[in-house]
């Protein structure tokens, strides 16, 4: 059988075989392994990859023989351009790693810029309507949107008016 094939030369050149596979739906309506249940018994290690936004992708270890320890990571892709090889020229990739923090971060600015596309707010309606938890990180979130231009702030009476930036 072809899994025997690949951990056997695996073991015998001393390298890591990556196979990559397709997840359906299982009947509860979750993410599940599909096909064969030969695949996962035979993997060393099993890792999840899914989207966490627009550019942000999580990796999660859910099957570890290795006892590798870190069960999460966040990275994005990013384009480098033609990269020349033997095989000719191909589009290459860069993975970079993204901190937790900056997840976090990077989804409180998106559930920002998706509330203030309703309409103008305060930073209280903004942080009731966000969910943004912390509130120091959430006002600082908005400081470096206001930093970017992102949004916009205007004052009206003691009020800050938050708005997307034209």
């Amino acid at each position: 059988e072809p899994l025997s094939i690949l951990l056997e030369v695996a073991q015998r050149s001393g390298v890591c075989i990556l196979v990559l596979h397709h997840t359906g739906k299982s009947s509860d309506g979750r993410d599940a392994n599909r096909g064969s249940s030969a695949i996962k018994a035979k993997a060393s290690s099993q890792v999840y990859c899914k989207p966490v936004n627009d550019d942000i992708f999580s990796l999660t270890l859910q099957k570890d023989r290795e006892n590798i320890g870190k069960k999460s990571v966040h990275f994005r892709m990013i384009d480098v351009g033609p990269i020349s090889s033997m095989h000719g020229v191909t589009e290459g990739i860069k993975i970079e790693e993204v901190d937790e923090k900056d997840v976090k971060n990077k989804s409180r600015k998106d559930k920002v810029i998706y509330a203030l596309t309703k309409s103008d707010l305060s930073a209280t309606q903004l942080y009731e309507q966000t969910g943004a938890g912390d509130k120091p990180k959430f006002y600082g979130a908005l400081d470096e949107m206001l930093e970017d231009g992102t949004i916009s702030v205007t004052t009206s009476g003691k009020s800050k008016i938050y708005s997307l930036s034209k």
